[in-house]
């Protein structure tokens, strides 16, 4: 399949969101509008919405945070994610308990970071003021 062509003339989506559950997804959608984040979308789904949403843009995302929740394999399910995306794009997982294993496994492939719910909009502000690194895989 031949890459897209990427038009100057649109801007990249600043941010993208894919929450399962609707308070996770509130809480990120209250954070994108205080910091004014005019190319943002935020979802209710997983990664398997995240790749779908991915292959139907014509550039990436600047940063990406995805849902592990309900996932049965997110290393697999991320793998998949690394496919739909570019190498450049800082990803942020998010997941329902912390699971240092699963942490380690994720900085390993490039992941940016990993949070743990319940969101609220002071750790996501805390993750913003972190400088951003290039994430490894997606």
């Amino acid at each position: 399949m031949p890459p897209k062509e990427i038009s100057p003339a649109v801007p990249p989506v600043e941010f993208m969101a894919f929450l399962s559950d609707p308070d996770s997804a509130a809480v990120v959608a209250r954070y994108v509008a205080e910091r004014r984040l005019t190319h943002a979308l935020v979802r209710q789904g997983g990664i398997a919405d995240a790749v779908a949403a991915l292959r139907a843009q014509n550039r990436p995302p600047l940063r990406l945070m995805v849902d592990v929740s309900a996932s049965d394999d997110p290393l697999g399910d991320l793998t998949r994610l690394a496919e739909a995306c570019t190498a450049d794009v800082s990803v942020v997982v998010v997941a329902s308990r912390t699971d240092t294993s699963l942490f380690r496994d994720l900085l390993r492939l490039g992941v940016d970071d990993y949070l743990t719910k319940p969101l609220t909009l002071g750790l996501l502000r805390r993750v913003a003021a972190h400088p951003e690194r290039k994430a490894a895989p997606c």
